[in-house]
């Protein structure tokens, strides 16, 4: 794992970090379209409140909502029934899919503060848990997490942690909660050179090691900043910075440092690491598992599954649904893949795609959705349905992918001569389909499928030629991985 890491930092400067993403820009839950709130109310009231619960219904409303729709669900339902929906989740579901259905239904904030007061709670403190947190963590989730902890404990986060830990680490872990980071984008070449010379001069120069300067250095930084820094230290040193704090430092202090580094690097690659090593070995840490799928499930699990690809040649849906079974194997599609196009008994989604759904197969084979390489990166597997229909999509089934590419560009030639910018995108877009579907063994006419759609079939009434054409970018987007 460490040569893997090696091969992320000695690319740093151009990995991509989503430790700064908004909810739902590379996520796989995001907001629903056509939100109605008192909609939602009402099938949450019927599956919750009829003979047995409905599971499908729970798992649809809270796996395809904002956390910001959720919350309006949430307060709706309780101005309604006078019940609070989380304990109604409690009192009608149990076991790990009870847990993973709370934390989706609870605003992110609430579920770090009771991550971190589970994690300090009695004797002893699960560090592993407060490191994840804080390493990872914006300066406003921070400070959104203190101000939920204020609220069930009556103590701030900073209040509330000074007691659990000491020495360098305390001192590391307190400079965290202040959520003081540095979050200005921009690298100043010069400040990374000085920094990186000063923990050279820190650490492997000197004998024996100034851990103040390290943590006043990587606590403090912006995660570009700290990229920039990670490279000079390669070149003076020849070491990797993560490699010199692993051999200066021990315990609890070298694990906070090597995390914050690891998330500067890439914030999903060690997020994808934390999901491989809760599903290693004999049984599964169902904690970690459920903490960071829901945690990040609405801000980059695009981003953690294609670098759980890239760093262990293993599809991140095919490892999570060999461990879950019952109702939690239900979550697992969704969570992972987003809300279109997943083998579950919901159905098939499009996440807003209008009427651009992919062809059912012609041939009854069941497949799981899996991952075809393709040059790094994979492609998904044939949508599943409850029922196996005929394909609809005349295109997809009688004519060859060299028949469809000369057809549509020859469309798309016609409106780039009239200064069709929207014509020429949709070329080049539909020429990255036409590769992908000339390249993945066996799903050629499903990927095809969203290449070839005539406007007809892709336009959804009122939306603008620019408006379908990101969807199909987000689409392209999702295959990608």
């Amino acid at each position: 794992m460490g040569d893997l890491w090696e091969e992320l930092q000695s690319v740093a400067n151009a990995a991509p970090t989503s430790y700064a993403s908004a909810p739902g820009e590379r996520g796989t839950i995001r907001a629903k379209a056509d939100f109605n709130v008192g909609e939602d109310v009402a099938a949450l009231r019927k599956a919750i409140e009829g003979l047995g619960t409905t599971e499908k219904t729970l798992i649809e409303i809270l796996t395809q909502r904002s956390s910001s729709q959720k919350l309006a669900i949430s307060k709706a339902y309780q101005d309604t029934t006078k019940r609070i929906l989380v304990n109604d989740l409690k009192g009608d579901t149990h076991g790990e899919f009870e847990k993973v259905l709370v934390a989706l239904a609870r605003p992110p904030e609430v579920n770090d503060a009771k991550w971190m007061i589970k994690a300090m709670k009695g004797v002893g403190t699960d560090d592993n848990v407060v490191i994840e947190i804080l390493s990872s963590r914006t300066n406003k989730q921070i400070r959104d997490l203190s101000a939920a902890m204020a609220e069930q404990t009556k103590k701030t986060l900073t209040q509330s942690i000074k007691h659990e830990v000491s020495g360098h680490y305390g001192k590391a872990i307190l400079k965290l909660a202040e959520a003081s980071r540095d979050e200005n984008p921009s690298v100043n070449p010069n400040q990374a050179k000085e920094d990186a010379m000063a923990l050279y001069k820190a650490g492997e120069k000197r004998l024996g090691t100034d851990e103040s300067k390290f943590i006043e250095i990587l606590c403090k930084r912006s995660f570009p900043q700290l990229r920039q820094t990670i490279l000079e230290y390669k070149n003076i040193s020849g070491k990797t910075l993560q490699k010199s704090i692993e051999k200066e430092m021990s315990g609890h202090l070298e694990q906070l440092l090597v995390a914050i580094v690891k998330c500067a690097v890439s914030t999903p690659a060690y997020f994808a690491e934390k999901l491989y090593k809760s599903m290693k070995g004999a049984g599964t840490d169902e904690k970690t598992l459920t903490r960071v799928m829901v945690s990040r499930g609405e801000i980059d699990m695009l981003d953690i599954r294609a670098e759980f690809k890239k760093l262990y040649q293993r599809s991140l849906y095919k490892e999570i649904n060999s461990t879950a079974s019952g109702a939690r194997a239900s979550l697992t599609p969704i969570m992972t893949m987003g809300s279109h196009c997943t083998k579950t008994k919901l159905g098939c989604q499009t996440g807003g795609l209008g009427n651009n759904k992919p062809p059912h197969r012609t041939y009854g084979e069941s497949r799981e959705p899996e991952l075809y390489q393709l040059n790094g990166r994979g492609l998904p597997g044939p949508p599943q349905h409850e029922e196996e229909e005929r394909c609809p999509n005349p295109i997809a089934s009688r004519n060859t992918p060299s028949a469809i590419l000369c057809f549509r560009t020859f469309g798309f030639v016609c409106g780039i001569l009239r200064g069709d910018q929207c014509a020429s995108e949709t070329a080049a877009l539909t020429l990255s389909f036409y590769v992908f579907a000339s390249s993945a063994i066996g799903v050629d006419k499903d990927a095809l499928s969203y290449a070839s759609l005539g406007p007809s079939r892709t336009q959804v009434p009122g939306a603008s030629a620019r408006n379908m054409l990101n969807k199909r970018v987000e689409m392209r987007d999702r295959l990608e991985f």
